[in-house]
């Protein structure tokens, strides 16, 4: 729930303890037995609770004075300048109102005749031109001559009316009555200088009635500037002329402030599980700046307003503690806030490869973000920010490097982590970025394989296959044991169809080999993995890629590591590894059979594997003979043999990419000399019309390459 910046209204919402503070000022105005006017004055800086303290003490005046009589109770007069648009109409409209509270229905008939000489005064003023702000047509306009009663004079009589004879009246009816009349004029410092003038004007010449006790509330810094505006002398000075009684609010002490930004912590922590929430790091935060921004309670309305108001669409993406954190320097360092954005390179990652220049330079970004917040904090600020992005540390030379890993800061969504870095400004998840919301539907799903594949498909049709590659690693701890071979599975059937990035050698391929291995190694040996990858394998029917490159994969890193190690610390031995290239290979015998290989995707590779794996010729042939077939899974074909190179002269500033294909390695499967004619004939044919890039560039470089067709005949195709 959001707490507005406004003022408590009753003792009950007191967190500071100065309910007993207002209690004394109620209590001496209800004692007071004055009967000239008297003016007290509560002084306090900006959202130092200056209007909390006039709540409750009115409350204690409003509830001690139940049992008086009538005519005895006193009569509370809230009057807010803030109401009136135009300067000029302020002391009219205070006039006005204090005539209309005077004159209602549960008054003592004897304040009506009041009220109707405070019209009276008020119109009086405004005629006689000293409320220029009003003029005499709006006023013979105004509900106020139209009204019955005694205020409903005619203007001729108005005109005769001496001014000083109608206050005299007023004060004479005032001191015949026994109530007292509480006025309130609240947030004078929030006006413009001319109107804080008209205020104590108002107070010191035209209202000082007998029997009225105002309650004026400001900040005496900002009044005694707008006194001295109009050359009056020291405003100090002009201000204890006005004001009899001046009441500084008491300073929220330290002790306070702690306690009540505890209080706010606890219950925004409350619903926070315990495993994601980090005391130590928590401290950290909290000892080293946190509890240095909040001076005053509309700090605390700030901070947690912003806070609860962004962490309700965002706080399961980030680690909670950061988001305090970063939240604070967002609201009482804005600019700092900013800055840091603009540099994540000096803010995230390690900084343990950072060459000393580099250092210097990040150094001298840092010092300028840290200079942009005020003096005092300045003092902490550095130190605070260390806490939240470790590599600072490094950078001021406080450590060579940082004992906490990029791996760890990512699987706590840790701000200085570069994958999590820029959710902290952006309040949103892109569009292929998974959500925490997600990984517990896929770790919730473990138990029910189909809803776990449609979940899966989900995510990749949304684009997020490859940032649920490089998050969902930090997740397998949450995955029970029984489950394992579900993830497995669902990775042998849907990753064929993840996003591929554009790097030279794929990461999504190894990112999906990690992820693999990372499953099988939770459990506890090659027995229990080669148990589950059986039975996996026999339940993966939607992709054929994945089986293949895994069981190549897993062979490879035997062959390449088992001279180094102990046996029992690879994944799987040497004749399980047998098993699983049989079960691949006759699993690619299934998707021939079915017409599901001819035009896959990356078919050379599963083509030189089956061979390698023994497979007769024959088979191989077939596929061939198929794919020549049709011009789409031709292109299909040849497109695998093409490589990417990116680079150029040193003297370049931007790389250029480069495609070659080497032809021998087509004709490893296939008789060049019967494949150059069907791609002349796709090129000449007009085939290419509106195909894809990809297939366009093959297709030129296939006859580029073989040397049948000028480059110069189809370049500008």
């Amino acid at each position: 729930m959001f707490n507005p910046d406004r003022a408590i209204k009753s003792s009950s919402e007191d967190e500071l303890n100065r309910k007993k503070f207002a209690e004394v000022i109620g209590k001496a105005i209800l004692k007071s037995h004055i009967n000239e006017s008297l003016v007290i004055g509560i002084l306090g800086k900006w959202g130092s609770g200056k209007t909390s303290i006039v709540n409750m003490t009115l409350e204690h005046i409003e509830y001690n004075s139940l049992l008086y009589e009538s005519e005895k109770k006193p009569i509370i007069v809230r009057f807010n300048p803030w109401n009136y648009s135009e300067q000029n109409q302020l002391i009219y409209h205070f006039f006005n109102q204090l005539s209309n509270d005077l004159k209602m229905s549960d008054r003592p008939a004897h304040l009506d005749k009041i009220g109707d000489l405070l019209k009276t005064f008020a119109m009086v003023l405004c005629i006689g031109t000293i409320i220029p702000g009003i003029r005499l047509p709006a006023l013979l306009g105004s509900e106020l001559l139209k009204s019955g009663g005694g205020a409903a004079e005619s203007l001729g009589n108005l005109l005769g009316k001496d001014l000083n004879r109608i206050k005299k009246d007023i004060s004479e009816q005032l001191e015949k009555q026994e109530s007292k009349i509480i006025i309130v004029i609240d947030d004078i410092d929030r006006l413009n200088d001319k109107e804080i003038r008209q205020i104590f004007q108002l107070v010191k010449s035209l209202a000082d009635f007998p029997k009225t006790v105002y309650i004026l509330t400001f900040d005496r810094n900002v009044v005694v500037k707008a006194i001295e505006m109009d050359n009056v002398g020291n405003g100090n000075e002009y201000l204890e002329k006005i004001v009899q009684i001046p009441i500084e609010i008491p300073t929220i002490s330290k002790t306070e402030i702690e306690r009540k930004l505890e209080n706010h912590l606890v219950d925004f922590f409350k619903d926070v599980p315990g495993d994601e929430f980090n005391p130590v790091h928590w401290g950290n935060i909290y000892q080293s700046g946190f509890k240095f921004f909040f001076k005053n309670i509309r700090d605390f309305n700030r901070y947690f307003n912003v806070l609860k108001f962004y962490s309700e669409v965002i706080k399961d993406e980030v680690n909670i503690i950061d988001f305090c954190a970063i939240t604070a320097l967002q609201v009482f360092t804005p600019n700092v806030y900013q800055e840091i954005r603009q540099n994540k390179m000096v803010f995230t990652g390690t900084g343990g490869s950072l060459s000393q220049s580099d250092k210097d330079k990040y150094k001298e970004i840092s010092d300028s973000i840290i200079k942009l917040s005020n003096e005092d904090t300045q003092i902490y600020l550095k130190d605070y920010l260390k806490r939240l992005f470790p590599k600072l540390s490094v950078i001021y030379g406080d450590f060579f490097q940082v004992t906490d890993s990029q791996l760890l800061w990512t699987k706590n969504r840790r701000i200085c982590s570069e994958i999590f870095f820029d959710r902290y400004f952006k309040f949103s998840l892109s569009d292929e970025e998974i959500s925490q919301n997600d990984i517990k539907l896929l770790l919730a799903s473990g138990k029910n394989y189909e809803k776990l594949y449609l979940k899966a498909q989900e995510l990749n049709l949304s684009k997020k296959s490859l940032n649920f590659l490089t998050i969902f690693p930090d997740y397998i701890d949450k995955i029970e044991k029984e489950n394992i071979g579900s993830f497995v599975t669902l990775l042998l059937d849907v990753a064929d169809s993840f996003t591929q990035d554009e790097s030279l050698i794929s990461i999504t391929d190894a990112r999906i080999h990690h992820l693999m291995e990372s499953l099988l190694l939770k459990l506890d040996n090659q027995e229990e993995r080669f148990d589950v990858l059986i039975n996996c394998l026999e339940k993966a029917t939607r992709g054929i890629y994945t089986i293949v490159l895994e069981v190549t994969r897993f062979r490879d890193e035997f062959d390449n590591t088992k001279e180094n190690v102990s046996m029992e610390k690879l994944v799987l031995d040497s004749a399980q590894l047998d098993v699983l290239e049989n079960i691949a290979k006759d699993k690619i015998k299934i998707w021939d059979k079915k017409g599901r290989l001819d035009g896959y995707r990356d078919i050379r590779f599963i083509l030189y594997q089956w061979k390698k794996w023994g497979v007769e010729k024959e088979n191989i042939d077939n596929v061939i003979s198929r794919i020549l077939q049709d011009d789409s899974k031709l292109i299909n074909f040849i497109s695998d043999f093409v490589s990417k190179r990116v680079g150029g002269p040193i003297t370049d500033l931007v790389s250029t990419t480069h495609y070659s294909i080497e032809l021998k390695h087509v004709e490893e499967f296939v008789n060049l000399d019967k494949v150059e004619p069907r791609i002349k004939e796709i090129y000449l044919s007009g085939f290419l019309e509106g195909r894809t890039e990809r297939e366009i560039r093959t297709v030129k470089l296939f006859l580029d390459t073989f040397g049948n067709v000028r480059k110069s005949d189809y370049e500008n195709y």
